[in-house]
């Protein structure tokens, strides 16, 4: 639509974003070295009887920044997973820190 000069001028600014918006989306959607996208991933950490959810949570957690772990976990799901994920300790000390600032409801 963008390429399209029939597209009005006035949409322009809103089509810019939206594209920018899928862009920023689609770099979040493989999930690191495989090939799933960030819905599969969900169903599997929301799905609390499947039997990929500890490791998908766990790649979460490894892999991602804080804001995208608090987008993708919920404090109960970060809380019952992370004594079992293999961290750097640089990364398991800054996550118990933020799960205790989470849990306290900050």
């Amino acid at each position: 639509m963008l390429g399209d000069h029939a597209t009005p001028l006035a949409a322009r600014p809103w089509l810019q974003r939206v594209r920018a918006g899928l862009e920023s989306d689609v770099n979040r959607t493989i999930v690191w070295e495989y090939d799933r996208d960030v819905n599969d991933l969900r169903r599997s950490i929301e799905d609390k009887d499947s039997p990929e959810r500890i490791w998908a949570i766990g790649r979460v957690l490894k892999f991602s920044d804080l804001r995208d772990i608090r987008r993708l976990l919920t404090v109960e799901d970060i809380a019952e997973v992370l004594p079992q994920v293999d961290l750097p300790d640089k990364k398991r000390k800054a996550l118990e820190r933020a799960l205790e600032v989470w849990q306290g409801g900050a």
